[in-house]
């Protein structure tokens, strides 16, 4: 029986994870909560990471480090973190159907088929980082080492989930990450450029060896093999057009420009946390649209599918619009060095592809609940943005440097989100005309305040009182959607 009253989260401190099957010990609110935390946590050292490096060590080997790290979550996209999605799935539902000796086998088929591409992937990028990112073979170990811890943390993550131990999870995000940030502290007093990606090694590696799971043993049924094998391949093929596609855009922009690529991961590392505000905002609007559809309430997953949508779009522009216009306060705050200046005209456009790809969040989730027909136009979509990302970049970052790999970025997630978004808008026969007419129209306008505010080399000041005038002028804009939104979130909870 599940416990009741508070979780004595720091018993999750005891080394080795629980049985696959164990019951979950919080609500699935709390469970919400701590996994959100999670994310927070460890987006927050991947962050300060880069203020610390880029500001102690300079830009060149911050786009040296970030680039490294960039290939390493490239290369768990390859099979890990599809793995991680399974075990979340699969050892789930088996673990709500109270099969202890199925969820057991699902880990062990799924453990040594990681432990197999992780150890491969890692010789891969130990062997490919020094050519790819001009790093000596040294550091390129270390890519290598990054490459094997990483993609074991998000194995175990994904088992944790999977076996409802949210808390312990959460848990040694926050010890992991307390002790990745102490050993970055070391690097840097000693200003040891060479084992920057020490502190991050040693920090997934506690986590993996503070959750390997015991010995598993345990034989699948073929059928279930096949069943998992495609939801792995369909996973991979999604994360690598998707997540792998950002991730890229690191290592095109240090292969092509190592110069440049320091003011690239200072730009990414600004704008990449400023979707924690949708995502969060996704879990509290979406968990309903897939029980929605399978009851066949197609009324209430249309409905759930408009109004996430224009609390999304309302809360992204009033988000990510001003913060576009205090780019150059942001770059300066956070990187004072005068070499990241170039920073504060790429953080726009990685602000405004960021964005765009949270605003359909709702109507790629739509597309994902109903047949597998729709979630391949889905898959298709991120592919074709892909490709258009990559060809941008081939032709034109060798003359215009780190500035195209932006503009490519953005043109790759522009290709992601309209294609979804305008299935879901004709397949749910939505009114979404106004809605997406102004929000180009206030990407637009934000894109020129950015331009003519850089291009003047505005104050402080002035940006603060621009992105003011551009939210409230936004808020007033939006003001329907506005009070929906609200009266939404303040339903929810």
């Amino acid at each position: 029986m599940p416990e009741r009253g508070p979780t004595p989260l720091l018993r999750h401190l005891r080394p080795g994870i629980p049985a696959p099957g164990a019951a979950a010990d919080t609500s699935l609110a709390a469970q919400g909560a701590l996994s959100t935390l999670g994310i927070i946590v460890q987006g927050a050292v991947r962050f300060l990471f880069s203020v610390l490096v880029g500001n102690v060590l300079g830009k060149v080997v911050l786009g040296a480090a970030n680039a490294a790290i960039s290939l390493s979550l490239f290369a768990s996209l390859l099979q890990p973190s599809a793995a991680a999605s399974s075990a979340t799935k699969f050892v789930a539902r088996a673990r709500g159907a109270g099969d202890l000796r199925l969820a057991e086998a699902i880990t062990a088929h799924l453990v040594r088929r990681t432990a197999v591409a992780a150890l491969l992937l890692g010789a891969g990028a130990a062997l490919s980082a020094p050519w790819l990112l001009d790093l000596d073979w040294r550091q390129g170990l270390l890519t290598g080492a990054l490459v094997i811890v990483y993609s074991g943390y998000m194995f175990l993550r994904g088992v944790l989930f999977g076996a409802g131990q949210v808390p312990r999870a959460t848990v040694w995000d926050i010890v992991s990450s307390a002790i990745s940030l102490a050993a970055l502290a070391l690097v840097l007093w000693g200003r040891a450029q060479d084992l920057v990606l020490v502190p991050l090694i040693i920090g997934y590696g506690v986590y993996v060896a503070a959750n390997l799971p015991g010995r598993v043993r345990g034989s699948l049924d073929p059928a279930l093999v096949k069943e998992i094998n495609g939801f792995v391949l369909l996973t991979l093929a999604n994360g690598v057009a998707v997540g792998g596609f950002l991730q890229l855009s690191m290592v095109v922009a240090r292969f092509f420009d190592a110069s440049g690529a320091g003011a690239y991961a200072a730009a990414l590392a600004l704008a990449t946390p400023a979707s924690l505000v949708s995502r969060s905002l996704s879990l509290v609007l979406f968990p309903s649209l897939s029980a929605a559809y399978g009851r066949g309430d197609h009324e209430g997953v249309r409905r759930q599918t408009d109004l996430s949508t224009r609390a999304l779009v309302v809360i992204s522009m009033g988000t990510f619009g001003p913060l576009m216009l205090l780019s150059p306060a942001l770059i300066r705050l956070f990187f004072p060095r005068a070499e990241f200046e170039e920073a504060a005209a790429i953080l726009p456009v990685l602000l405004v592809a960021v964005m765009v790809l949270n605003v359909v969040i709702g109507a790629t989730n739509t597309l994902l609940t109903r047949e597998q027909e729709h979630a391949r136009k889905v898959l298709v979509a991120s592919i074709a943005g892909a490709c258009v990302g990559l060809i941008a970049w081939l032709t034109t970052v060798s003359a215009f440097g780190v500035m195209a790999v932006a503009v490519g970025y953005l043109l790759g997630s522009l290709v992601m989100a309209v294609v979804p978004a305008v299935i879901a808008w004709r397949l749910e026969r939505l009114h979404w005309g106004w809605m997406w007419g102004r929000l180009v129209l206030a990407g637009v306008v934000a894109g020129l305040l950015c331009w003519w505010e850089q291009s003047r080399e505005l104050g402080v000041p002035t940006q603060i009182g621009l992105a003011v005038a551009f939210g409230l002028g936004w808020l007033a804009l939006s003001w329907p959607d506005v009070r929906t939104t609200a009266d939404l979130v303040r339903r929810r909870g």
